[in-house]
């Protein structure tokens, strides 16, 4: 069973975060957000969408979702004794150190 995180505690834009491609004229850009608030654009170069550009947009667009899930493995680190095992604490603190990037 998933564990809820607290949204009330989330400082970032909540919702789930889309990644949608916008073309004006003779430019595009994509633009990753939910319905209510564009969070980050990406300028296109050459008005053409690479791969790279398409991977970049859907890693910041699932952003919200790897941080629960590092929050999820956190607290499960934090309820166990598997951090024994010298590899378990590694991950952990690994876990812990982009947590602080994406909170702080």
């Amino acid at each position: 069973m998933r564990e809820q995180l607290n949204t009330e505690t989330m400082k970032h834009t909540k919702g789930k975060w889309e990644v949608s491609t916008i073309s004006v004229s003779d430019w595009k850009s994509v633009a990753i957000g939910n319905n209510e608030l564009i969070i980050a654009h990406l300028v296109i170069r050459d008005n053409e969408i690479t791969k790279e550009d398409e991977a970049n947009a859907k890693l910041i667009a699932a952003a919200p979702e790897l941080l629960e899930a590092c929050e999820m493995v956190d607290k499960f680190f934090e309820k166990t004794d598997i951090l024994n095992i010298n590899e378990n604490r590694k991950v952990w603190e690994v876990i812990q150190q982009a947590i602080k990037k994406a909170t702080s």
